[in-house]
């Protein structure tokens, strides 16, 4: 089974959907969660994981809280409402994103279909 170590194109919506189950979770709990959900095909590499926990605290989408129960302190993230929101919206972008994908590799894409612009970062 090949690695893909690069998550850049989805990160966002692989963090959100880990937070949106419920569970308090730190940063090496997600990518912890991140290997062990799909079977060790994808990992995050800190300069991938962190600087998009950043952008997404930045953007409201998630917040963190201090964790002072253990030796070292840890941030506990938490999706907010914003956070919600834009989830679905990449769920959505995932979607259509795949399924446009599935339909080139099995060869029923037809020509006058909808494109997807590869140019817009919600579709990647």
């Amino acid at each position: 089974m090949a690695e893909h170590n690069s998550l850049r194109g989805c990160v966002n919506l692989i963090v959100l959907e880990i937070l949106s189950r419920g569970k308090l979770t730190n940063a090496y709990d997600i990518r912890q969660a991140i290997a062990s959900q799909s079977n060790g095909v994808l990992k995050s590499g800190d300069g991938t994981l962190y600087p998009a926990i950043r952008r997404m605290i930045e953007n409201g989408w998630i917040s963190i809280e201090a964790d002072n129960k253990f030796y070292r302190r840890r941030g506990i993230l938490k999706i907010t409402v914003e956070g919600e929101k834009h989830l679905r919206s990449e769920k959505k972008s995932w979607q259509d994103f795949s399924s446009a994908i599935e339909e080139i590799l099995d060869g029923r894409l037809e020509s006058g279909q909808t494109a997807i612009d590869f140019g817009s970062p919600a579709s990647l």
